[in-house]
């Protein structure tokens, strides 16, 4: 019986040892803690806590320059004061203002920025501090990249600190020459730029060559470019310059196109005979600025061996018969030139009948061809007239009078001028003030042109014709 029931409770024993072991290797398998820790319902010390809020986040600094690159201006004097105090004290104006601004810096988690810590000099050092404005502003007067640093404080003693380079140059200086500053039309000139400077580089040179104000002509890297104008005038030739941080510097020339004079002369005796006085006047030439020298080739020969400097007559004698080739070659203030040549047939005395002129008792008329006229702004007119061809010489004094209601005076002005038998010459008139007001107000005056002249032989005869002054063509 004993063996019968031992018989009967040994399975349920090993079932319980089973389950035991089950029961370890779970706890086993969950880990040592595990096995060792209560249940998390207890609320004994061993209770798991929820982890701790992480630390507050510090503020983030931020912040902007302006200008950057920056250009430090040369150093110039501004006078100051009142308008009429002559000797006004003089400013000295240097460097260039940079504007800081941190307005974009924040604080974190509900925190505000108190401070701003700035180093405006680049040396590592905060030397400049504000509880109030996240703003700054310096002026530079050197050259050269400087570490701006700004560093922000809130109000639980957190910071952050923010670096910017600021780079501070020098406007490129842009030099313009040009191979001439006077040309003809038509005439090339060159254009230079070459000896434009930067503290970096140059990247760009662009050209107003008509002076409206527009850069026109991108010339790229190359600093020179050649031009020819067709039209009369002055113009204002300039030259801009880019560097390599986009910095401009301009420069200047003035250019005046204008025409080569006109060389013109008169001869009187013509024909001449030998040895007796010829007068030669080049006051006919023209030019739209002012002759400066007359030059006269008084022998044929092709040289200009006589200078009359400024002065526009000469005088010779021809010691032999001949027909003498004379030249004129004038040159005006800007230096242009011009020729012109005539024949003069020089005669024996006893080929001329030299009682011709003493028997001469027909009174020259000399002939007036100008009919419309133009004023110069100079207030100038030009009138040509005509020596009669059977006369051997005309001396002549042309006088203009208004014809027009409202001038001051009938005498407008006259000039003077000896010429040879079938000769035209341009004389010029210079007019009275007044009348150059009224041509000027009512846009053009009627005048008479009176020609009194005289011939070899004493003879005087008057002639005139009616002229309409213009005023000068608007530009």
């Amino acid at each position: 019986m004993l063996t019968s029931k031992l018989r009967t409770t040994r399975p349920a024993a090993s079932r319980s040892i089973a389950a035991l072991l089950v029961c370890a290797g779970a706890l086993a398998l969950a880990g040592p803690a595990a096995a060792l820790r209560p249940p998390d319902h207890i609320g004994d010390p061993g209770t798991i806590q929820p982890p701790p809020p992480p630390p507050p986040s510090p503020p983030t600094a931020l912040f902007s320059l302006s200008p950057n690159p920056a250009v430090v201006p040369e150093s110039f004097a501004r006078p100051v004061g009142g308008v009429n105090q002559v000797k006004a004290a003089a400013l000295r104006i240097d460097g260039v203002k940079v504007a800081f601004d941190a307005s974009r810096s924040a604080g974190k988690d509900g925190h505000q920025i108190v401070k701003y810590d700035w180093d405006l000099d680049g040396n590592g050092s905060f030397e400049t501090s504000s509880t109030t404005s996240a703003a700054q502003e310096r002026t530079y007067t050197q050259t050269g990249q400087l570490t701006i640093k700004l560093r922000v404080t809130d109000d639980a003693g957190r910071t952050d600190t923010v670096t910017h380079v600021l780079v501070l140059h020098r406007a490129p200086h842009a030099a313009l020459k040009t191979s001439k500053t006077v040309l003809l039309p038509g005439e090339q000139v060159t254009l230079d730029g070459s000896a434009s400077s930067d503290d970096g580089s140059i990247q760009r040179y662009e050209w107003d060559l008509d002076g409206d104000g527009t850069f026109e002509r991108d010339g790229g890297t190359t600093p020179s470019i050649s031009t020819t104008y067709a039209a009369l005038g002055t113009r204002s030739v300039r030259l801009r310059v880019t560097d390599d941080r986009g910095a401009t510097g301009v420069a200047n020339v003035q250019l005046r196109v204008h025409r080569a004079p006109t060389a013109a002369f008169v001869v009187a005796p013509s024909p001449a005979i030998v040895g007796e006085q010829v007068k030669l006047d080049g006051s006919s030439s023209n030019d739209d600025s002012t002759i400066a020298r007359y030059e006269w080739d008084l022998d044929g020969n092709g040289t200009f061996e006589s200078d009359g400097g400024s002065s526009p007559t000469t005088t010779t004698r021809f010691a032999s018969p001949a027909t003498v080739l004379l030249r004129l070659r004038v040159t005006d203030a800007d230096g242009a030139q011009s020729e012109t040549a005539m024949s003069l047939r020089v005669l024996e005395a006893s080929v001329v009948n030299t009682t011709a002129d003493a028997a001469d008792a027909v009174a020259p008329r000399v002939g007036i061809t100008s009919r419309v006229v133009r004023m110069t702004r100079r207030g100038v007119v030009a009138l040509r007239i005509t020596c009669p061809v059977t006369e051997r010489g005309c001396a002549t004094r042309l006088s203009l009078r208004s014809a027009a209601r409202g001038a001051r005076s009938a005498r407008l002005g006259n000039g003077l001028v000896e010429l040879g038998g079938g000769q035209t010459a341009t004389v010029r008139i210079k007019l009275a003030r007044s009348a150059k007001a009224l041509v000027r107000r009512n846009g053009k005056l009627r005048a008479r042109a009176i020609a009194v002249a005289t011939d070899r032989a004493g003879n005087v005869g008057t002639s005139s014709a009616r002229v309409t002054i213009k005023a000068p063509a608007r530009r």
